[in-house]
């Protein structure tokens, strides 16, 4: 049974310390660090951080791979109350300038390129002047409070500090000064900020506490039945909750070892999976068909998996139990606002992949009228609600949103639509806000009309979501064109790319002159894919 104490990250990094020491806790493709190191690491960036001049409720931006630098940041804030948050790497210009302004970031550490990405060119177009910045005052009036840019590898910014000058500037912060800004935190104290599409067209940033943090990757690797020293494959990105809170922290409470890959990549994951031995994974149901699909798939050894979480329908299960014998799989569901559930090792096959399974321990679900929210009986459809530890604090500097979707009980309703049976397992249905789910990412709707209606040429668009057999759904963007313009699918799409992340790219487009309507004057998208989507699929 999981045990859930009111205790900080912080703390749980110093008593996991204490008790596992030289044990490993986790493994990245080409490091491994103990408990005993993680400590001393976090230590010394937290000291770090407090040399900067930061403290109780600034906030700085990581924009990396899967790197151990994330972890050894997520620790230090956790111990100094400074609250962290990721740039996604697929972010383009507009993404990064939005979370840059809205997040209030003071310190952005970042790499200046990822793959064939580049960061640098993207955060100059993002922020026009950002390389006049001076270290420690700020330059840019569209972000006032950024005055720290941490370069990893070798800087080439000249207006940027390397990691290793950001570490030597904690060697005056003295350790009675980290012991007591770690003894202010408090388990409610917000430690992570996560930027999700949320219920409006453009992303809020979601405060998470310590509690949440802690123990939503400890309740879904107790339900696979994980244990202490036992390795588990991570395939999220830490900028995600499901990384962050859903995989990085479980061995503070599990004793387990996280492995992680710099980021998703079939051959890589896999790779992991034979030379670790691990003996359960994370994923999505997109991750375990391409693994499968991949040329060298059957040249890895997988044999040492017994458990996974997975979300999709029993078909992928099957497939999946059949190809990698993963016999303990479970299907899980979360919100990064509020609660989560998923089925237990131990259930029965059919009850672990039709439903999303119970609550974690600590939390309550039910079912809630859409319009009334009052709860509705079993097998009752309406609108998902959780209460207990798993709950955000609120959304960052918009109260008045946060007050939309939770109420005075402690009840936050997720916008998902769902109904619970006999047994109290989740089963769900879909959602009511307008969020496509592509691969994994959530993707608002609002967000991308409202991008394409940049385009001069554009007089009106609808963007709906169309199932997808690889990535849940994708993007389709139903566009009426302004009289003496032109545009082709091609246009749009060209339009698109370099300015949003590739998954919020339209896969689809067509065009059209008569939109379905309600009386209100709002376009029907139900009937916009009923139109559009083959068998309305």
């Amino acid at each position: 049974m999981l045990d859930i104490r009111l205790i900080t990250v912080g703390d749980a990094l110093d008593q996991a310390a204490q008790k596992w020491g030289d044990t490993e806790g986790w493994v990245f493709e080409d490091a491994r660090f103990t408990f005993n190191q993680i400590r001393a690491g976090a230590n010394r960036v937290a000291k770090a951080l407090m040399g900067l001049g930061l403290g109780q409720g600034d906030v700085i931006a990581t924009w990396m791979s899967n790197r151990p630098e994330w972890l050894l940041l997520q620790m230090a804030c956790a111990k100094t109350g400074i609250i962290l948050t990721g740039l996604n790497t697929r972010f383009k210009t507009e993404e990064t300038r939005y979370v840059l302004e809205r997040g209030n970031v003071f310190a952005l550490f970042y790499m200046p390129r990822f793959l064939n990405i580049d960061f640098l060119s993207i955060l100059r177009d993002a922020i026009p002047g950002i390389e006049n910045h001076v270290r420690g005052k700020a330059r840019s009036p569209r972000v006032p409070n950024l005055r720290y840019l941490i370069e990893f590898d070798s800087p080439v910014s000249d207006s940027a500090i390397s990691f290793a000058e950001f570490l030597s500037g904690g060697d005056a912060v003295s350790d009675a000064s980290l012991v007591e800004a770690q003894r202010r935190q408090v388990p409610q104290d917000p430690v992570l900020m996560k930027f999700t599409s949320g219920t409006t067209a453009f992303p809020k940033g979601v405060l998470v506490h310590h509690l949440e943090a802690l123990y939503w990757s400890a309740g879904l690797y107790s339900c696979m039945g994980v244990e202490a020293g036992e390795p588990v494959l991570n395939t999220q990105p830490f900028y995600h909750a499901g990384g962050s809170c859903g995989s990085l922290t479980a061995p503070l409470t599990l004793g387990c070892k996280v492995v992680t890959a710099d980021y998703y990549e079939p051959e890589r994951v896999l790779r992991l999976i034979e030379r670790e031995k691990c003996v359960a994974r994370t994923g999505s149901a997109a991750m375990y068909l391409m693994e499968i699909e991949h040329a060298k798939f059957s040249s890895f050894d997988l044999s040492s998996l017994r458990a996974a979480w997975c979300v999709g329908p029993p078909a992928v299960f099957e497939r999946i139990r059949a190809a990698m014998g993963i016999e303990d799989m479970v299907q899980a569901f979360g919100a990064t606002e509020a609660g989560g559930t998923c089925s237990r090792v131990g259930e029965t096959w059919k009850a672990r992949t039709t439903t999303c399974g119970r609550p974690l321990p600590g939390t309550e679900i039910r079912i809630v009228d859409p319009v009334t929210h009052q709860p509705l009986p079993v097998l009752g459809r309406g609108e998902i609600a959780f209460r207990g530890w798993w709950h955000m604090i609120g959304y960052f500097n918009q109260p008045e949103e946060t007050a939309k979707v939770s109420d005075s009980d402690g009840w936050i309703r997720t916008g998902d639509l769902g109904f619970l049976d006999e047994e109290g397992s989740l089963h769900f249905v879909g959602r009511l806000k307008d969020t496509i789910r592509s691969g994994g990412e959530n993707v608002a709707a609002q967000e991308i009309e409202a991008f394409l209606l940049t385009n001069p040429a554009i007089r009106q668009v609808a963007v709906i979501g169309v199932p997808d057999d690889r990535l849940g759904e994708v993007v389709m963007a139903v566009i009426e064109v302004k009289a003496a313009h032109r545009l082709s699918e091609a246009d749009v799409i060209e339009f698109c790319t370099g300015a949003i992340a590739n998954y919020k790219i339209p896969k689809y487009v067509r065009f059209t002159n008569e939109w379905p309507m309600t009386g209100s004057g709002k376009i029907q998208k139900f009937a916009l894919r009923e139109r559009l989507v083959p068998n309305n699929a």
